[in-house]
C-alpha cells in the first residue's frame, strides 16, 4: 500500500512538472529536458559501467545536453545550420574512443557511449520537431508533445492497472514477464478512446488520423518499454535509477517517449 501511494504521488508530481514546463515557457521546457538529457545519460551509461566514476561520464552527458539545446535554437531560427558541425565532430570523436576502448568487451556488446547518445539524442531532439512547426519562436507550441504524452501516460497507466487485475498472458516473458497482453490491449483501447476525445478539440487531424496517432504511440511506446526492460535485464538491474521514488529512474519514465517521439514526428509529417 505504501509503495502504491509513493508511486502515485511521484507520478502526479512528475506529470505536473512536465506539463507546466511545456505550457509556461519554451525555455522552461528546454531547461527541464536538458536535465533529462543529463540524468538519462548517467543512467544509461551507469547500467553498463556502474564501476566507473561520474567524471568518466560527464563529457558525453554535456555533449548530449548541448546537442539538445543547439537543435532547439537551430529550429528556432537563431542559429545557422553549420553550427551542427560542433556536436557532430565531438560525436565522431566519441565513436572513435568508444570503439577503441578496452572496456568494449564481448560481455558489454556494442559500443555503449555512442549508442546511448543516439538513443537518447534522437528521442529527445525529435520533441523539438513536434514543438516547432514554422521554425520560429512564435511557432513554438507544446500541443503535439502534450498529446503524445497524454496518449503514452494513458496507455501506460491503464496497461499497468489492467495487467495487475486481469493479466495472464505475458507479452514477452523473456524480457518483461510482468507485462501482459491483457494489459497492453486495455491500455490501447483507452488510448484510442482518448484520441477520439482529442479529435473533438483539435481538427488538424481527422478522426482516423487521431486513431492512427494513438496506434503509433501504443506500438512504439511498447517497444520502447520493452527495449528498456531488455537493457535492465541484460545488465542485471531492476531500475535504471532511483531519482523517482516508486518509478525508478528517468529512463524508466521516458522509455516509451524516447522510442515513440521519432515515429510520431514521421507520422505527423506524413499526415498533416
Amino acid at each position: 500500500m505504501k509503495e502504491t501511494i509513493t508511486r502515485s504521488l511521484t507520478g502526479i508530481l512528475f506529470l505536473v512538472v512536465i506539463i507546466l514546463s511545456l505550457i509556461l515557457h519554451p525555455y522552461l521546457y528546454l531547461a527541464l529536458f536538458s536535465l533529462v538529457c543529463l540524468a538519462g545519460w548517467f543512467e544509461f551509461t551507469g547500467l553498463f559501467y556502474p564501476e566507473r566514476k561520474p567524471g568518466f561520464k560527464i563529457p558525453g552527458g554535456l555533449l548530449l545536453a548541448c546537442t539538445f539545446i543547439i537543435v532547439y535554437f537551430l529550429l528556432d531560427g537563431q542559429l545557422p545550420l553549420y553550427i551542427m558541425l560542433i556536436p557532430v565532430i565531438f560525436f565522431l570523436v566519441m565513436i572513435i574512443f568508444d570503439v577503441s576502448a578496452k572496456t568494449w568487451t564481448a560481455g558489454r556488446g556494442i559500443p555503449v557511449f555512442s549508442t546511448g547518445f543516439l538513443y537518447l539524442g534522437a528521442g529527445l531532439c525529435c520533441l523539438h520537431c513536434l514543438a516547432f512547426q514554422q521554425g520560429t519562436l512564435e511557432a513554438y507550441s507544446p500541443s503535439w508533445i502534450l498529446y503524445t504524452c497524454y496518449l503514452i501516460w494513458t496507455y501506460d497507466t491503464v496497461a499497468y492497472v489492467s495487467g495487475r487485475l486481469a493479466g495472464k498472458h505475458p507479452l514477452w516473458v523473456r524480457i518483461s514477464p510482468k507485462k501482459t497482453w491483457e494489459g497492453s490491449i486495455g491500455g490501447a483501447v483507452l488510448a484510442i478512446i482518448l484520441a477520439i476525445v482529442l479529435s473533438r478539440f483539435n481538427t488538424a487531424l481527422t478522426l482516423p488520423g487521431w486513431i492512427g496517432l494513438a496506434m503509433v504511440v501504443v506500438v512504439f511506446g511498447t517497444l520502447g518499454d520493452l527495449l528498456e526492460s531488455w537493457l535492465k535485464r541484460r545488465t542485471g538491474k531492476k531500475d535504471s535509477g532511483r531519482l523517482l521514488p516508486g518509478h525508478g529512474g528517468i529512463l524508466d519514465r521516458f522509455d516509451s517517449l524516447l522510442m515513440a517521439s521519432p515515429f510520431v514526428t514521421i507520422y505527423l509529417i506524413l499526415v498533416l
